[in-house]
């Protein structure tokens, strides 16, 4: 499903508004940069913009698709059912939210 997207300028900035699924509203500012990728598709992120994100080497990156936009983001794990990424602890391999393990124990129970 492509989420709605419209261009706006603000304080000479171009930017996109994206209205993420969850309703939340989010404005893309451009960084300034622009780089091309590699043979084997890779870009690299000036040092700047790892410093400002706190990015470091071996850091896990999260590559999301929306619409037409590549996103990338800082990987933070999602519980298995339903998606959270709130209280998530690994258990057996999986990711699964405090929420959701309580339900699991609950029906066990029963």
């Amino acid at each position: 499903m492509e989420l709605p997207s419209e261009t706006y300028t603000c304080n000479g900035f171009v930017s996109d508004l994206h209205i993420i699924d969850t309703g939340e509203v989010k404005f893309l500012k451009p960084a300034g940069v622009v780089r091309k990728v590699d043979q084997l598709g890779r870009i690299v992120l000036p040092k700047s913009l790892r410093k400002r994100y706190q990015m470091n080497e071996g850091d896990p990156v999260e590559i999301l698709v929306q619409g037409d936009h590549i996103i990338l983001e800082r990987y933070r794990p999602r519980c298995v059912f339903c998606g959270s990424i709130n209280e998530v602890s690994e258990f057996k391999e999986r990711y699964l939210c405090s929420e959701c393990m309580s339900d699991m124990y609950q029906l066990r129970r029963n």
